[in-house]
């Protein structure tokens, strides 16, 4: 917990509750701080080709944060690691102020029938967030980490449709979604929507010769990915990028 009134940290509104995350890694310089939080941004394009990922963590969590209500800070040095501040204007609730029954998932799904869902995403960030989304419109999902566990799970059948995220480590999106289309598993022409930072126009190729069916963007919405959803495994299955 950190002193709200400490140097570049300005309190919200009463009341707040305050979040701090530390870490003693590379630290972030002066000048790229302002960018930080920006889709896309990382403070050393190396850690991209060592451990993978494109930087929308970062812009992710802020966004978050952002829809209820709050900021995030982040003071760093180079060479001594981070500090993210999290305010949320919090407020406390009484056991009596809470709903009696918990919500139907049947109500969130907007009368789209449920679905068993592979999600196919190495990053845990994007996966807790896209399997909420998914859980909330009233859908199962089973979440695996990389395009050779997720062809295996095609193999094994039971799903409706894969997410499959393109870059992965061990076997990417792309050739998952070949292998499967080339295999002779009962379950070969199921919908696959690729998961994706590259928002260019001329990747539409190569995701369609892959097999992929559509293509959602990150970050996204749950409106788009249930607007995906709808058009994977519907008749309207012409591949676009959302």
């Amino acid at each position: 917990m950190l002193n709200p009134q400490e140097d570049n940290v300005v309190p919200l509104s009463d009341p707040e509750y305050i979040l701090e995350v530390s870490d003693s890694g590379i630290g972030i310089a002066k000048d790229r701080l302002p960018l930080i939080f920006d889709a896309f941004t990382q403070e050393d394009t190396s850690i991209t080709r060592r451990y993978g990922g494109t930087g929308l963590g970062l812009s992710i969590i802020k966004q978050l944060i952002e829809l209820m209500g709050g900021r995030i800070d982040v003071k760093s040095k180079v060479g001594q690691g981070s500090r993210f501040i999290i305010h949320l204007p919090l407020e406390e609730v009484e056991d009596s102020d809470l709903p009696i029954e918990p919500l139907n998932r049947t109500d969130l799904s907007s009368h789209q029938e449920p679905l068993n869902v592979l999600l196919a995403e190495d990053n845990d960030v994007n996966a807790m967030i896209a399997s909420a989304f998914l859980e909330k419109l009233g859908h199962s999902v089973t979440h695996v980490e990389n395009g050779r566990l997720a062809a295996d799970k095609v193999f094994e059948g039971g799903f409706d449709i894969v997410l499959m995220d393109v870059h992965m480590p061990e076997m990417d999106g792309i050739e998952a979604t070949e292998i499967i289309r080339a295999s002779s598993c009962p379950d070969k022409a199921i919908p696959i929507i690729g998961l994706t930072a590259e928002a260019f126009a001329e990747r539409l190729a190569v995701f369609r010769k892959a097999g992929m069916d559509q293509v959602i963007t990150k970050p996204f919405t749950e409106d788009q990915l249930k607007t995906t959803l709808h058009r994977a495994v519907t008749s309207d299955r012409k591949l676009a990028i959302l």
